[in-house]
């Protein structure tokens, strides 16, 4: 459209211009040709504008297919406890067919993982008396540490009714016990007197959210310890590197399926999560879904008779608030080891809020405030205040939709190869927990991505 202003501009101009220099008639000609000049112009720009119109149209429409398919992936709201209900049955009868469909490859998946014991012990926590007997299978990316926050309250080590009342680092100081140093006569011993739960995600949406969590967001520790290593092996002629602090997306999916094919311990952000709670030899009470977290939580508490001890204000709006606390705690305590990493502290706030708007806490209609000067001098209250001003004002319907737009533009980078690749790892979590095989955040991505839509959720700054 600046285009169009220009050449607008321009025959003016020159009309303008033609007309002093020439004689009457010569006047006559160059201001038809002009004339028709200009009527080209304004239909030009009538057709730029009706295919930016059509742009914005197929934005549209490929967004609200992809958010569609959410419903299929177990996002839609149940009406009542009787459809909760059901819901949790319809989980384990699936569960259990897809065990039995795919008892070979679950068990060939198991023979040749030298992680399995240490992997499942690990991952569930359990509590006894004088709180219920409740064991957890803790699957990172699937609200992991708010569970864990709820055994504290449940098992007495923490004095609150709310868990979003809990810090983070909090959450794994104590009140609850794994099973590393037990046998596993002592281990199902436990599960057999335990009411047994665990929760899903979607496994491609999982995988993204550790992506953002470990690389995108400033994270010094990553960096260094695996981003370092994904650079030197994706990148040609990169041979040391001390910090990988701008690994993109498809980098490390590559990066991921090569350590999966090493069959290695594969870190357990990234591992498949039937690896971690072993569903088909454990008969777990409840299987929960992040994407139903609240209405799941909310019924399994009621059903544990501590509803008098778990409680929540506004379930969403806590989390969310939470969130915005743990992210600007964690890069403000890391700031010196960020910018060791050569990541100036301004583009660490801007990842953060980049980070923020793609797990629909901002809008991204919300442009970052600071300038570098004044990033470099804020202080973390008047940063934390003025998020959450731009949270409470925002409207929450409409951040919803960056979700999405964040898969599908994480998703549109990653070659067909990688996500067929990836459709194999996940093959027994997808068939298990009864997940799309190609949601339609992949499907939609290179459609997507010729759009090329003008916001970026995962701009490297």
């Amino acid at each position: 459209m600046h285009v169009i202003r220009t050449l607008k501009t321009f025959a003016i101009t020159s009309m303008v211009s033609l007309t002093r220099r020439f004689p009457i008639n010569s006047k006559k000609k160059a201001t038809q040709f002009l004339i028709a000049l200009s009527v080209v112009i304004v239909l030009t720009g009538f057709y730029y504008k009706a295919k930016e119109q059509r742009k914005l149209s197929r934005v549209r429409r490929i967004l609200e297919t992809a958010m569609r398919d959410g419903h299929t992936q177990g996002q839609l709201r149940a009406r009542n406890d009787s459809e909760i209900e059901e819901r949790f049955q319809s989980r384990k009868i699936l569960l259990q067919k897809s065990c039995n469909q795919l008892q070979m490859e679950y068990d060939a998946a198991f023979r040749t993982d030298a992680c399995r014991e240490k992997m499942m012990k690990k991952h569930i926590a359990y509590i006894s008396s004088p709180g219920p007997n409740l064991a957890v299978c803790l699957v990172e990316k699937a609200g992991s540490t708010f569970w864990l926050r709820i055994l504290q309250i449940l098992s007495g080590y923490k004095q609150v009714f709310n868990p979003q009342e809990i810090e983070t680092f909090s959450a794994y100081e104590g009140g609850f016990k794994t099973f590393e140093e037990l046998s596993f006569s002592k281990v199902y011993d436990i599960l057999r007197k335990s009411i047994k739960i665990m929760f899903v995600r979607d496994p491609f949406s999982r995988i993204f959210s550790a992506y953002l969590d470990k690389f995108y967001n400033p994270n010094p520790p990553n960096w260094k310890y695996l981003g370092a290593e994904i650079v030197r092996i994706e990148r040609k002629g990169v041979h040391q590197v001390y910090c990988g602090h701008d690994v993109t997306f498809a980098e490390f999916v590559s990066f991921t399926l090569k350590w999966f094919d090493m069959n290695k311990c594969v870190e357990p952000h990234f591992s498949e999560i039937f690896r971690h709670c072993s569903p088909c030899d454990i008969d777990y009470t409840y299987i929960g879904k992040m994407e139903t977290i609240e209405q799941d939580t909310r019924y399994i508490i009621s059903k544990l008779n501590q509803t008098n001890r778990v409680m929540f204000d506004d379930f969403t709006i806590d989390a969310e608030k939470n969130a915005i606390a743990d992210a600007i705690d964690w890069v403000f305590n890391m700031r010196e080891d960020i910018e060791a990493c050569g990541v100036s502290f301004h583009q660490a706030l801007l990842r953060l809020w980049r980070r923020l708007q793609s797990r629909g806490i901002l809008s991204k209609k919300d442009i970052f405030p600071f300038s570098p000067e004044r990033s470099e001098i804020i202080r973390r209250a008047d940063f934390t205040n003025t998020l959450l001003q731009l949270y409470i004002s925002g409207n929450a319907a409409d951040r919803k939709r960056n979700r999405v737009e964040v898969l599908l533009e994480a998703y549109s980078s990653v070659p067909d190869s990688l996500v067929s690749k990836l459709q194999q790892i996940f093959k027994i979590d997808l068939k298990l927990f009864g997940y799309s095989e190609l949601p339609d955040y992949i499907r939609y991505g290179r459609e997507y991505s010729k759009v090329k839509p003008e916001f970026s959720y995962l701009e490297m700054t």
